[in-house]
């Protein structure tokens, strides 16, 4: 008995001399906006604790207070009470910070008998974290996150683990993705904006994503308390020999025009040249419903119509006659040109209505980031284009130039009708594009080109195209939009006689 009376007085007297130095350590304590580190570093100033710590574990880490006249554990208890970190303040006047983890110095009420019998009921009953030791040998390496804050408090069996998962390429939420931990039989999915919630046991919990199409992740998740932890995940594909035939679904849902086709530039390069020169308008002959007459006849019969039947525009601006040197090139630069939309069927109302067809062919974009210039030589032509960016990001100008010696090969024949004969033809674009904003652009075209042919005869025939336009788009919102367009368009035919 006397000997339990003695360890009630010491034990009372330990209390008496903790709460006195606890009540001594009452600190004023600026934190408003200040690093961790610094705050540190000042309680050591005003008081005769040593804080342990490691310096990593403040980064990006600031207070947002101002303590007036408070005890230094409640002023750590409210500095850390939203970070990671915890502290423990033994009898030789150290504060040990430590990261997610808590310092016991006594065992739980719950505990009596030995450590090994009582393991398992001291993991169950209490808040510390038994983390255990990693015998995975693969080759892999799998990433340990400490997700939570321990605390003495909390006597929860499970806490929640919540996040997103993401795709890497394009931070695009990933749906129905599957997110478990399979030892312990738990999962769940993500749902339509990718987000998923898990309630996991204290401790080392390995978990797993795997969606197909994507790779799977996994990740050794050491848990104190509730966290969010998110998930970036990358595309993963699978190369076969098969060959695999797409649609564009949505432009076909979107776009109820029947019988258009479209031609783009870089399809034009998989054709065979004539005479070295490249003919975007070629290609449209080996579409069902266009034909021709053949070389030396000019424009294109499309579903048995005749050629001024169809409706050939540059960027909004009417061509009235499309080819050069009896249809054998097509007037216009292939360098400058960008795209070829050819309506077969029912035209849109925009078109103002044609019997036959509407060719509408969409001049190119100058880049804006950078110089870019295309040159081309050929035995009877040569072509250049060049892209000049005036304002960077925001607008530039395309200039292009082609012309035809062809004079100087029919000089160098023998026959001397042909030597006294003459074809030539040339043609000119120009296109200025500028962006003011994400809702306002605008651009103008100006193209102009010129034939002249006597062969064989005493007659010079000599026409001309010319067509000058201005385009203004402006969007008011996702669903509307306008377009202001003006344009004029020229075309003069003549012949002289000896």
């Amino acid at each position: 008995m006397r000997f339990v009376k003695t360890l009630l007085v010491l034990f009372f007297f330990l209390q008496h001399s903790l709460a006195q130095n606890t009540d001594r350590a009452i600190i004023s304590l600026d934190a408003r906006n200040k690093p961790f580190k610094e705050i540190f570093q000042e309680i050591e100033q005003q008081t005769d604790y040593t804080l342990y710590y490691a310096n990593e574990w403040l980064t990006d880490k600031r207070g947002d207070k101002n303590y007036e006249n408070i005890l230094l554990e409640s002023l750590l208890k409210d500095l850390l009470a939203n970070t990671s970190l915890n502290f423990f303040i033994d009898s030789n006047n150290r504060i040990i910070v430590t990261l997610n983890t808590v310092i016991y110095n006594e065992l739980p009420q719950s505990f009596s008998g030995s450590l090994l019998e009582k393991e398992e009921e001291l993991q169950e009953d209490t808040t510390p974290v038994l983390v255990q030791k990693e015998t995975n040998t693969a080759k892999k390496t799998i990433e340990t996150v400490r997700i939570g804050r321990a605390d003495r408090s909390n006597t929860q069996k499970r806490f929640l683990l919540s996040g997103r998962v993401l795709s890497f390429q394009n931070d695009r939420p990933i749906t129905n993705m599957a997110v478990f931990v399979k030892s312990l039989n738990i999962g769940t999915t993500t749902n339509s904006n990718g987000y998923y919630e898990l309630r996991l046991p204290p401790g080392s919990n390995l978990v797993e994503t795997r969606l197909q199409g994507f790779e799977s992740i996994q990740k050794n998740v050491i848990i104190y308390n509730n966290g969010r932890l998110d998930f970036k995940v990358n595309e993963s594909f699978e190369e076969l020999d098969e060959i695999v035939v797409t649609a564009d679904a949505i432009q076909n849902v979107d776009d109820t025009s029947t019988g258009k086709s479209r031609i783009d530039s870089e399809s034009s390069k998989n054709i065979p040249l004539v005479l070295g020169e490249r003919d975007v308008l070629k290609i449209a002959t080996t579409l069902p419903g266009v034909t021709t007459a053949g070389e030396g006849s000019s424009g294109f019969n499309v579903r048995g119509g005749k050629t001024d039947q169809n409706l050939i525009l540059l960027d909004d601006g009417v061509i009235y006659n499309p080819t050069h040197f009896f249809g054998i090139f097509q007037a216009l630069n292939p360098f400058a040109i960008s795209d070829v939309n050819i309506y077969k069927g029912s035209m849109p109302v925009e078109y103002g209505g044609r019997l036959s067809s509407v060719f509408d062919i969409n001049a190119k974009e100058a880049s804006s980031a950078g110089f870019k210039g295309e040159v081309s030589v050929g035995p009877i032509t040569a072509n250049a284009v060049v892209e000049l960016p005036i304002t960077k990001d925001k607008s530039g100008l395309l200039l292009g130039a082609r012309a035809a010696y062809s004079d100087w090969v029919l000089r160098s024949l023998n026959d001397s009708e042909l030597k006294n004969s003459q074809a030539s033809f040339y043609d000119l674009i120009g296109k200025y594009s500028h962006t003011f904003n994400e809702n306002n652009n605008v651009s103008a075209t100006a193209y102009y080109s010129n034939d002249e042919f006597s062969i064989t005869s005493d007659s010079l025939f000599n026409y001309s195209n010319r067509l000058v336009t201005l385009k203004w788009n402006h969007i008011f919102n996702e669903k509307n939009s306008a377009t202001l367009i003006l344009n004029n368009s020229q075309y003069k035919f003549s012949i002289d006689f000896e």
